[in-house]
């Protein structure tokens, strides 16, 4: 169950109300793969984030760039290659590695919902 791993300062601090559904889903995610370390390189295998998540390329990356446009993620790189942009037709070994911002994602979550740090609105035209 990912919830049991998402730190307590995810309600306490404001940042449940604020996260759009991917974001949520992809820093369970990310704070299951910790498992309580501090400092640790998380490191998600793509074939993991399709097979055993079921989450598509671009919805993977916009929750990680929404992430990281927060301070709670930093992506350190990508292992392997990705030969196309859905994620397909990449390397056995091919990841993402990434950190909590302050160390871990109790740290990360610790400050208070910064309201100044908005997602973009995305804007669709209705026909």
């Amino acid at each position: 169950v990912l919830f049991r791993s998402v730190p307590r300062a995810l309600w306490e601090n404001g940042w449940i109300e604020h996260l759009r559904a991917p974001e949520l889903v992809v820093l369970m995610i990310l704070c299951d793969a910790e498992r309580g370390r501090v400092d640790a390189q998380i490191e998600i295998p793509v074939h993991a984030r399709l097979r055993r998540y079921g989450l598509s390329h671009e919805m993977w990356r916009q929750a990680e760039k929404g992430l990281e446009r927060r301070g709670i993620i930093e992506r350190l790189k990508t292992k392997g290659r990705v030969l196309d942009e859905y994620g397909w037709g990449h390397d056995a070994d091919a990841a993402r590695v990434y950190k909590f911002s302050g160390g871990s994602s109790q740290a990360a979550l610790a400050k208070p919902y910064d309201l100044s740090v908005q997602a973009p609105i995305r804007r669709e035209i209705v026909q």
